[in-house]
C-alpha cells in the first residue's frame, strides 16, 4: 500500500511537458539503436550460415578434385584443357560446339597410306630409343622405350612393332589402329605420339602406362584400393567412352584388358584394332550400333 501511495504521488512528475518534450527528443535515437541491433543480429546470422556452407562446398570440393585427379589426372576445371593437344587433325572443341571433330574410318580411303599421314605424326626413328620388351602383340613384339623429339623432354613410350616379312595387307592393318588413334584427343584415351613408317621395323609410339592393364593391375593388388581411388577409375574410363561416343567411334571391345593405367590410377582406354576384323566380314559388313557389334562377338564366340 505504502509503494502505491509513494509510485502515485512520483507519476505526476513523468507527465510533464518537459519529459514528454525530452522523451520525444530521445525517441529517435532510441528506435535507431533498436535497428541496429536487429541488423547486427541478421547479420550475425547470415554470415554463420555462408560460412557453415563454405564448409559443406569445401568439404564437397575436397572430394571432387579427388574423384577427379583419379579419372584424368588433372585438376577440377570448367574448361576443357586443350594444352596438351596432339592430333593432328587439331583439338575437338567441346560437344555440340561449331568445328566439333567427328571420327574419320580410315578404311574409307582408296590408299590407306594418305589417313595415316593425316591422322599420324612421322617420327624420326634416332629420336626413339628401344629398352625392353614387355609384351607381344598380334603383329609382333611390344617395348618400353624413350622418345625425345626436338626441344621437348625425354618421355617413356609403347612402342608397337611390325615383325619382318610382313605383307601388304599386314602392313597396312597394323597402321590402321594409328590412323584411329591419331584422331582422339581425351586425357582417357590412350595417347598416340607417332609411327615410324620410312624404316625398319615399322612401329606405333604412344605414351607409356605404367601400371599395365586394368584387370591384371586389380588382381595384383586386390583390397588395396579406396572407393573414392575406385570410383574414379571408373568415372575415368566413362570419360573416355563418353568421347569417344562424341566421336561417332564405337569401340567395340571394351574390356578390363584393354584399359591401361598410369602412375596416378589413371585409366585410359586402348586397343582400337578390333573394327578392322568386324569390317572384313563379308557377311554382315555394317554395323550401325552397339547391338550390332555385340551380336557379331556372339557370332565369333560361337564359331569358336
Amino acid at each position: 500500500m505504502c509503494l502505491l501511495l509513494r509510485w502515485a504521488s512520483v507519476w505526476p512528475l513523468y507527465c510533464t511537458e518537459d519529459y514528454k518534450s525530452e522523451l520525444r527528443e530521445q525517441l529517435p535515437l532510441i528506435a535507431g539503436s533498436a535497428a541496429a541491433g536487429v541488423v547486427f543480429i541478421v547479420s550475425l546470422v547470415a554470415i554463420s550460415i555462408v560460412c557453415s556452407r563454405k564448409r559443406a562446398y569445401s568439404k564437397e570440393a575436397v572430394y571432387s578434385d579427388k574423384l577427379q585427379h583419379y579419372s584424368t589426372g588433372r585438376e577440377l576445371s570448367l574448361r576443357p584443357d586443350l594444352s596438351n593437344c596432339h592430333s593432328p587433325m587439331g583439338c575437338p572443341t567441346l560437344p555440340g560446339s561449331p568445328g566439333m571433330k567427328i571420327y574419320i574410318d580410315p578404311f574409307t580411303y582408296e590408299d590407306p597410306n594418305e589417313a595415316v599421314r593425316e591422322f599420324a605424326k612421322e617420327i624420326d626413328v634416332s629420336t626413339v630409343k628401344i629398352e625392353e620388351v614387355i609384351g607381344a602383340g598380334e603383329f609382333g613384339e611390344v617395348y618400353k622405350g624413350r622418345l625425345k623429339l626436338p626441344g621437348k623432354r625425354e618421355i617413356y613410350v609403347a612402342i608397337k612393332t611390325l615383325k619382318a616379312g610382313y605383307s601388304e595387307k599386314q602392313r597396312r592393318d597394323f597402321l590402321s589402329e594409328a590412323s584411329i588413334m591419331g584422331q582422339f584427343d581425351h586425357p582417357n584415351i590412350i595417347r598416340l605420339e607417332g609411327v615410324v613408317t620410312k624404316s625398319r621395323p615399322v612401329m606405333i609410339v604412344t605414351e607409356f602406362m605404367e601400371n599395365g592393364a586394368l584387370d591384371s593391375f586389380l588382381r595384383q593388388n586386390d583390397g588395396q584400393f579406396t572407393v573414392i581411388q575406385l570410383v574414379g577409375m571408373m568415372r575415368g574410363i566413362s570419360a573416355g567412352m563418353k568421347y569417344l561416343s562424341e566421336m561417332n567411334y564405337v569401340h567395340r571391345d571394351l574390356a578390363a584388358r584393354n584399359i591401361l593405367v598410369n602412375s596416378n590410377l589413371v585409366c585410359k582406354v586402348s586397343d582400337f584394332g578390333l573394327s578392322r576384323y568386324l569390317q572384313e566380314d563379308t557377311s554382315d559388313p555394317t554395323y550401325t550400333s552397339s547391338l550390332d557389334a555385340y551380336k557379331q562377338c556372339v557370332r565369333n564366340l560361337q564359331s569358336e
